[in-house]
């Protein structure tokens, strides 16, 4: 006799999300196919803006087994002709998969753009405002209740 609660579990789907190293890494190697850029290409637009990226560097990046610092994020953006929170938001599909930021919850890409796009004071959502220092971070929200806008 199988156990109710395991059947319960195995029936559920399992939500997949992407941390957004993945998120950046798939954008970039979109972007830069829609620009027509080789690997090569975007490190020699990189290199002169000071960052000393090599081939290699694009194709680690694209792959997620390299992590990119705010300061490339930025260059990456003028490099690429777009803003930095294009490379970060969570884009193929019409319902693409939650970004896991550290939260008990992942964010839906709607919670994404919120937090990316710089709402704040009264027109932020309840869950992204707070009285503490830290903003939305004191509430330690529950997810689960947030409506998308």
């Amino acid at each position: 006799m199988e156990n109710t609660q395991d059947a319960k579990t195995s029936q559920q789907p399992e939500t997949v999300s992407r941390l957004p190293s993945q998120v950046l890494a798939q954008n970039v190697r979109l972007i830069r196919r829609v620009l027509d850029l080789s690997q090569a290409d975007l490190a020699e637009r990189m290199a002169n803006l000071g960052h000393g990226w090599a081939r290699q560097t694009v194709s680690e990046v694209e792959r997620s087994r390299r992590g990119v610092s705010v300061d490339e994020l930025l260059g990456l953006a003028l490099a690429m002709q777009t803003s930095a929170s294009a490379l970060i938001y969570p884009y193929g599909s019409d319902d693409p998969p939650p970004t896991d930021v550290g939260l008990p919850q992942p964010l839906t890409a709607n919670q994404l753009l919120i937090v990316i796009g710089g709402v704040v004071g009264e027109r932020a959502p309840p869950w992204i405002r707070s009285s503490g220092e830290l903003g939305w971070l004191d509430n330690k929200p529950n997810l689960r209740g947030i409506e998308e806008e």
